[in-house]
């Protein structure tokens, strides 16, 4: 009996260490278009997002959660003219591992899942990856069941970040960052579209921790490209909190 109660409050005691050595997390954002590389996915409507991440025992192993309303999968399939399941909220989830080598360097490897509680036959996981080199970023996606139809997805990109105004004495000028991103999904011709890239460009600032960001996106060499493709410009108002 005292061996088991030995036991008993050695899990407890590292389960509380390891709660009290947690990191959380988070994010919350209004955008007036859910743009995900380059295609609208609330039909060029606003979205209500947030999103949490767990360090685990501050190691840069985490796990987190992504969630967004959307809104697709309202038009018939054109061969068999059947009405999909449509498609109101999604909720990400992810496991992965980050870390800061230095100031300059920095990379980020995981494993998501996309689901979508209204339209579950869209599931599917993805394995992701990034490195980082002061303000550059590559990133790199796989899935083998893109959009949940059993074909090969590969996404890769670069993305820039930089502050304009490092050493300004105008308030209005701190903080003031531009950015950058360019996309390749490479897929079935069959699957959405087939194969594309997505360009987007924005510009962010921040006062009193809020987040501003004005963007604008395209995409080039889809099958089709309809109104949710084309070109747009959105904009995002964001708070991050630890």
């Amino acid at each position: 009996m005292k061996i088991k109660l030995q036991i008993i409050l050695g899990i407890s005691f590292l389960v509380c260490s390891s709660l009290a050595s947690a990191k959380f997390s988070g994010k919350v954002a209004f955008t007036t278009n859910y743009i995900w590389r380059g295609v609208s996915q609330t039909q060029n409507m606003p979205a209500v997002q947030g999103e949490l991440a767990y360090d685990i025992l501050d190691s840069g192993f985490y796990v987190s959660v992504f969630g967004s309303n959307v809104n697709f999968g309202e038009e018939p399939d054109p061969e068999t003219l059947e009405m999909p399941e449509i498609a109101r909220s999604e909720f990400d989830y992810a496991a992965g591992y980050s870390h800061e080598f230095n100031d300059d360097w920095g990379m980020d490897i995981g494993v998501m899942t996309y689901t979508y509680p209204d339209a579950s036959l869209n599931n599917y996981c993805e394995g992701y990856g990034s490195i980082t080199y002061k303000i550059l970023t590559a990133d790199f996606s796989y899935t083998g069941n893109n959009f949940n139809t059993g074909t090969n997805g590969y996404y890769a990109g670069l993305g820039i970040k930089y502050e304009l105004f490092k050493d300004t004495k105008y308030v209005l000028l701190k903080d003031l960052y531009a950015g950058g991103h360019i996309g390749y999904f490479v897929q079935d011709k069959d699957v959405d579209g087939g194969s594309y890239a997505d360009y987007m460009l924005s510009l962010t600032k921040t006062i009193q921790g809020v987040n501003f960001a004005l963007s604008v996106t395209d995409t080039s060499g889809r099958g089709y490209k309809d109104k949710y493709s084309s070109s747009k410009v959105f904009f995002t108002v964001s708070k991050e909190f630890e």
